[in-house]
């Protein structure tokens, strides 16, 4: 409504996007546990995966959350394989950290 009578009808839109309350310390959890157990590890991000995944589909229906599980999903073992190669080299560079919080 607010639109009519501009240009194009269009209103710019800007969305500015943080983590969930948590869960970059969830996150950082899945990494330090990789390193001493990669079972807890797996564990740790599945509680992520979960937590996001509640949240997803308190907002829509799954015909809009079906697709973006999905992509969490694979998200999740992208984050998996990243956790498993610092766990070879025992150590965790600071770029990993951001890599995997930034999922």
């Amino acid at each position: 409504e607010e639109a009519k009578g501009r240009d194009s009808g269009r209103v710019p839109t800007m969305a500015i996007v943080s983590a969930m309350g948590g869960m970059t310390d969830l996150l950082i959890n899945v990494v330090d546990n990789a390193l001493v157990d990669m079972d807890a590890a797996e564990e740790a991000l599945e509680k992520a995966i979960e937590r996001q995944l509640s949240t997803l589909k308190e907002l829509a229906p799954p015909e809009i959350t079906d697709p973006i599980e999905a992509n969490i999903r694979r998200d999740g073992q992208d984050i998996l394989n990243v956790v498993r190669s610092l766990r070879l080299i025992r150590t965790v560079p600071s770029v990993n950290i951001e890599l995997v919080t930034g999922f």
